[in-house]
């Protein structure tokens, strides 16, 4: 390890180095252009030679602006270390190096660069800085070091070598820490865990880049290792002399991952056992694996850091249905599971998470277990106690028995209807230890497992004791390659084990939009207030309105010009990338606009009617588009209210509202009843006609083009009105369908309030009419509605006919965003299709591309064994908005729910539109800035 020095001398020493490290002439060429220049153009021509050679990642522009702010936020980082380690004498004598050294450390004014290549920043002014009076230019030559900086107050300068990592370089150093800040040349900063327990795939650290190693103090906070990167990534390549030291000859070799994969039960964890490990907020799995005589069929969803939920489907080969119910089918369970990380994995401390399988389902496979896993470079090792069916082996007395005799003995599952909390059994009866081991092979996506089991199989539920149990080991391996894994294991000493996943990440899903047109280049500057003179009052032309129609993918419904405002309405303006579309429309306005225009205003409308308004400035929108300023630019605009009355002169600008339509595939499945697997594959033909403001014709036709539903024979029993369990026979009458035919009117009642009025065939199943009323406030976190329908049952074949039954159905609902992790909430209270009155509680974390994972559960005044197996009415559910993974724009939602069981009680009429949907523009969230 490194010795520290006195205060002073550090302080000597460093501003000894920094004084030879500024003689050191040829390592660097400082130059100054004139304000107004193009900084690529101006650096390329006037010093060739030295835009030829420079050293592109280390390349810096300095301002005198930024060299204020930094001075300001070097003060600041300064105050709060101080503030920290005023009342602790020996966080003084830790922090007093550091503080020392970050004083002498010059105020460069550096400025972050979208690019450091002279060339590439002249291909678009946007990537290009606009010289001001005291800029500079500093271009270094290639640097042969890399320097580290300790708590300490120590910079140790190591030898640069190609593809070394920085675990290579602080070794050379004598350092050793399980965090390190990496700062590169450009300035770009990266945290990395370089111990065996944390090490990731990471970059190398490049010539001239630096190493922050922040103290080994548990409360030292975080934030102020993001600020010290900071300031050593304004300091640009680490120069000077002597000689740095040489790396080892022994090259590490390039760190890795911990790879993450599912268990048999879809789980992240080895085999039959889970793990303490957890994929990241986002992460969606679907898992279907077999070892006789089950077959899990598993979706595993991530909401949460920290939180993993799983449910999932059983088929028991070896036990039936029942010949009343299926036939010869197999039974077939359905469970859920959740998992959540009490303890980070630390130095010496594992990760910690605790398990409930099944807490509320029929109780089959229930168990509860707490697990810890730790690793060591590419071995993860897992020890785990298991209750229920994981501690079914049951050699180990319960550690909780201590708190009770309760604990002490297991009640037999009451397997039945499921949707019962299971509460009184959590945590009792006699336990076992389960847990393993996964060695990371060097052949990359292979990896090798082995774990004891804590079942013995010989207390399965229904009585399906597996014979011939050989062996608690079980044995496996899995291959991963991009979202595939491929599982294969021997089990129990003699079953082999197939299993296959797909995961991807929601939250992750992005695309850029080839298929758009190219966005307008900006190739006008930044525009300063024009003088006062007679102003236009023409608007947009219609070329320029076409042209923004064509770059935001919406129509424009009107357009004029008020003071030095241009107002445009945009109709229909849904979708996911609402900023960004709508960024492209400022670029045709800010091109095609009279130097008087100061601000354009964008009132988004569904079908004619005002919904929401942003507002952008020009002068602030143009400023970082034209030149580079230092950030990227983002889409800057305010709400404004809607109410804006247009000019008669406007009515020229009115396109008429056109209708339109397309074909489409559907696809439909039924997974988990006593019939198996179902599928259908559909074409669809959709069409939408306007008619008045507000108004609009929409209907959906529907060809089953190929399906198993002959397999389909199942209908459930129900002691209520069957409004959802006859899905069989509206699946199977008609090959043909018309699912959706209806009228709509929508309005805007003064500034936040919304009515919708409808009827026709509004869903599948039910024809009739509604209305809905939606308080919503632009921008607001809460807003409340109410739906009121009188809808009659329609006949199977979907057409025109209606059954008998009728009903009045409806609902208040109230919607809270509640700010934290994308975090959202709805309840609503209400009588539902059947009759029953009761209420539904959603919540969802929607993530910044619009990506859900969510669940609902319903409960109603009906009885649990009127509303049948499952108790309840709950689902789990992932909505992907196409925006998210096509090269178009589009307002379509790819939405796939797990409910475990239809069944008639809390059913809700599925409209197609709600107002929420209809006014989604007015969310906060909608604009990426407001984040």
């Amino acid at each position: 390890m490194s010795r520290s020095l006195p205060v002073g001398l550090t302080a000597l020493a460093w501003a000894a180095m920094q004084a030879v490290q500024a003689q050191d002439a040829p390592t660097s060429l400082t130059v100054t252009p004139p304000p107004g220049q193009r900084l690529g153009a101006w650096l390329t021509q006037h010093h060739p030679e030295a835009a030829a050679t420079v050293y592109e990642p280390g390349l810096m522009w300095q301002s005198t602006a930024a060299r204020r702010a930094q001075r300001q936020a070097r003060e600041a980082l300064l105050r709060d270390i101080s503030a920290w380690a005023a009342d602790d004498a020996l966080r003084k004598a830790q922090t007093g190096p550091l503080l020392a050294l970050l004083r002498e450390l010059p105020l460069t004014g550096r400025r972050p660069l979208a690019s450091t290549d002279p060339w590439r920043m002249q291909t678009a002014s946007g990537l290009e800085p606009l010289t001001a009076e005291g800029d500079v230019l500093v271009l270094p030559q290639r640097p042969e070091r890399l320097r580290v900086v300790t708590a300490k107050g120590l910079a140790c300068d190591v030898q640069a070598q190609p593809e070394r990592i920085a675990a290579d370089v602080l070794r050379a150093c004598g350092v050793s820490t399980d965090w390190v800040w990496l700062v590169q040349a450009d300035g770009s900063t990266q945290r990395l865990g370089v111990a065996d327990w944390n090490a990731q795939r990471q970059q190398a650290p490049a010539p001239g880049a630096w190493l922050w190693v922040p103290p080994d103090t548990p409360d030292w906070p975080e934030h102020f290792n993001t600020r010290i990167a900071q300031v050593l990534a304004e300091q640009g390549v680490a120069e000077g002399t002597p000689a740095p030291r040489p790396l080892s000859e022994t090259i590490s070799p390039p760190p890795r991952d911990l790879p993450l994969s599912t268990n048999d039960w879809g789980m992240t964890g080895l085999l039959q056992t889970p793990s303490a490990r957890m994929p990241e907020a986002g992460r969606v799995a679907l898992t279907v694996s077999r070892t006789w005589p089950y077959t899990q069929t598993s979706a595993t969803l991530s909401p949460f850091d920290g939180l993993e939920l799983a449910v999932r489907y059983t088929h028991i080969s070896n036990k039936l249905y029942g010949p009343s119910i299926a036939g010869d089918q197999g039974y077939k369970d359905k469970s859920s599971e959740i998992k959540l990380r009490l303890l980070d994995e630390g130095r010496w401390q594992p990760a910690l998470a605790l398990g409930l399988r099944d807490p509320g389902g029929t109780g089959l496979f229930a168990g509860e277990y707490l697990v810890a896993s730790k690793r060591w470079g590419s071995l993860d090792l897992s020890l785990g106690l298991g209750w229920g069916y994981l501690g079914a082996r049951g050699n180990l007395a319960n550690p909780l028995a201590v708190l009770g005799d309760r604990f002490q003995q297991r009640a037999q599952a009451d397997v039945g209807r499921g949707g019962t909390a299971h509460l009184k059994g959590l945590f009792t009866g006699r336990t076992a230890l389960f847990g393993g081991v996964q060695w990371h092979t060097p052949w990359d996506g292979l990896s090798l497992k082995a774990e004891l089991d804590g079942n013995d199989y010989q207390h399965e539920p229904l009585n399906n004791n597996v014979d011939g149990a050989r062996s608690p080991v079980n044995l496996g391996l899995v291959w991963q390659r991009g979202p595939w894994a491929l599982s294969l294991g021997l089990e129990r000493g003699r079953q082999w084990m197939l299993g296959l996943s797909l995961h991807t990440n929601v939250a992750q899903m992005s695309r850029s939009k080839s298929a758009e047109p190219a966005p307008w280049p900006v190739s006008r500057p930044a525009l300063l207030p024009a003088p006062s003179a007679a102003r236009s009052t023409a608007g947009p032309s219609a070329d320029t309105l076409q042209a923004l129609a064509l770059q935001t993918g919406w129509p424009v419904a009107r357009a004029w010009q008020d003071g030095a405002t241009w107002v445009v309405e945009l109709d229909n303006s849904q979708g996911n990338s609402l900023d960004e579309r709508l960024d492209r429309g400022v670029a045709v306005l800010h091109e095609r606009a009279p130097d008087e225009v100061q601000q354009f205003q964008f009132i988004l409308m569904q079908q004619g009617v005002a919904v929401s308004s942003r507002s952008v400035a020009r002068q602030a929108w143009a400023a970082p588009r034209w030149s580079w300023t230092g950030h990227a630019p983002v889409l800057d605009s305010t709400p404004e209210s809607v109410q804006r009355p247009a000019p008669d002169s406007a009515e020229a600008h009115r396109p008429a509202r056109q209708g339109n339509g397309g074909f489409s595939l559907g696809y439909q499945q039924h997974v988990g009843g006593p019939d198996g697997y179902l599928y259908a594959l559909s074409a669809r033909a959709q069409g939408q006609l306007p008619l008045w403001e507000g108004a609009w014709a929409q209907g959906t036709l529907q060809a089953r083009l190929l399906d198993n539903y002959e397999r389909y024979r199942y209908t459930a029993p129900s002691a209520l009105p069957r409004v959802r369990t006859l899905v069989r026979e509206y699946l199977t009458q008609a090959r043909v369908t018309l699912p959706y035919a209806q009228l709509s009117q929508l309005n805007r009642w003064g500034e936040d309030v919304f009515s919708l009025a409808y009827v026709g065939a509004l869903e599948p199943m039910f024809a009739g009419a509604g209305a809905e009323v939606l308080w919503r406030p632009q921008g607001g976190r809460w807003a409340l509605g109410l739906d009121v329908n009188r809808v009659a049952q329609r006949e199977f074949d979907q057409r025109w006919d209606v059954r008998d039954y009728r009903v009045t159905t409806g609902h208040v609902s109230a919607y809270w965003d509640t700010g934290w992790q994308g975090l959202e909430a709805k309840v609503s209270v209400g009588q539902y299709l059947a009759g029953d009155r009761g209420a539904t509680m959603e919540v969802s974390r929607r993530f910044a591309n619009g990506a859900r994972i969510g669940a609902w559960v319903t409960k109603t005044n009906v009885s649990s064994a009127a509303f049948g197996e499952g108790s309840f009415d709950k689902a789990v559910y992932v909505s992907i908005p196409f925006d998210a993974f096509l090269s178009a724009w589009s307002t379509q939602t790819l939405s796939v729910a797990w409910q475990p069981l239809i069944r008639d009680g809390g059913a809700r009429l599925n409209k197609l539109h709600t107002l929420w949907n209809l006014t989604g523009s007015r969310d906060p969230r909608a604009w990426r800035q407001a984040e």
